[in-house]
């Protein structure tokens, strides 16, 4: 009995680290379903970010051993990824490069999600790194399952979001202002959180 209620919190307190840590991404996953022309974009989103929040577990796990890649203090610094994302953004369509390819998940590609997960995952870091400190085996286990499943939740809930009419329209409409705007955004904050 004791044992069901320890697996029960452990995931309850995954439940809440990945939903107050990812709740940022569901705009960011919106907006880049949105820009899905189809089944392989939307796959490369979906690899992407599960491939992202891999690598904010593994390296939070290996956090809680005590090897830090990444001294704390410079994680902040991971912000510079959407703001060049951002800038590139500005950049393609003042070359016009909007109008040669409708499709652009294809610019963003699944190393670009990749980059926006990892970038945006200095608060994941800091929330999971002292979580898994106190898990054994079999809870950072029932973590990662319960990472796995919400993944799967967000991208869900990301893509039924980019695909409500009035939001598909309104994105492709002024997607040159408000995908860069996004990326920068994101950025920012996440230096200012670092340097704050």
């Amino acid at each position: 009995m004791r044992r069901a209620l320890i697996m029960v919190e452990v995931i309850i307190s995954s439940v809440a680290a990945f939903i107050g840590t990812d709740i940022d991404d569901l705009l960011v996953l919106m907006f880049l379903f949105s820009q899905s022309a189809g089944k392989k974009d939307s796959l490369r989103i979906v690899v992407g970010k599960y491939i992202g929040i891999g690598l904010l577990f593994a390296i939070s796990l290996l956090g809680s051993f005590g090897l830090n890649f990444l001294p704390e203090r410079y994680i902040f610094l991971l912000g510079l990824i959407p703001v060049g994302l951002g800038i590139k953004s500005i950049v393609d369509h003042i070359k016009g490069k909007d109008d040669d390819d409708t499709d652009n998940i294809k610019r963003i590609g699944v190393l670009s999600v990749i980059a926006l997960t990892f970038s945006g995952g200095a608060d994941n870091i800091g929330v999971y790194v002292p979580l898994f400190t106190g898990y054994s085996v079999s809870e950072i286990l029932v973590a990662a399952v319960v990472f796995a499943l919400l993944t799967a939740v967000w991208c869900f809930i990301g893509s039924k979001l980019a695909s409500l009419p009035f939001v598909r329209s309104f994105i492709e409409k002024y997607e040159h202002i408000i995908v860069p705007s996004v990326f920068i955004l994101l950025g920012v904050y996440i230096l200012l959180e670092g340097v704050l």
